[in-house]
């Protein structure tokens, strides 16, 4: 499997993930820059445990994909298949909240020309996982949960 440095497209996705954009019982989304940009300073995520506010990094962002799977077979083939690509692309896990039958993970990968943050979110019978690729830093990517 190559590294994320080198999956990752001109237009902010990284490639490992794409491939789930046509998949059967998976909700794939897209989020390129210039939404990202449109959608200016009001800009958050919110999963349960985790509150991000992505409004100081928007500018620094080329793209957010989100890949949802709620059926228990395809979910757990997702958590799966991106836990693999994690670990072979190299990520370090930033943090881990567990809470009930939830646990939410983050990652990062730096690399030359674009960084990768990934959140795994995984419930009883659901997972997701979210995406951001970008130029930021490790300091921009902490000042999330500020």
């Amino acid at each position: 499997m190559l590294l994320a440095v080198a999956c990752i497209t001109a237009q902010g996705q990284v490639k490992e993930f794409e491939r789930y954009s046509d998949t059967k019982n998976i909700t794939y989304v897209y989020i390129s820059k210039l939404m990202l940009q449109m959608a200016g300073k009001k800009a958050a995520f919110s999963i349960p445990g985790v509150e991000l506010n992505i409004n100081n990094i928007t500018n620094k962002l080329t793209g957010i994909q989100i890949i949802t799977a709620e059926e228990k077979h395809t979910a757990a083939r997702l958590r799966a298949e991106t836990l693999s690509f994690l670990k072979n692309g190299k990520y370090d896990q930033l943090m881990q909240v567990n809470e009930d039958n939830e646990k939410v993970r983050i990652y990062h990968h730096e690399g030359k020309k674009q960084s990768v943050i990934v959140m795994l979110n995984e419930e009883a019978f659901e997972t997701s996982v979210i995406v951001f690729s970008g130029s930021f830093s490790l300091k921009d990517m902490m000042s999330l949960t500020q």
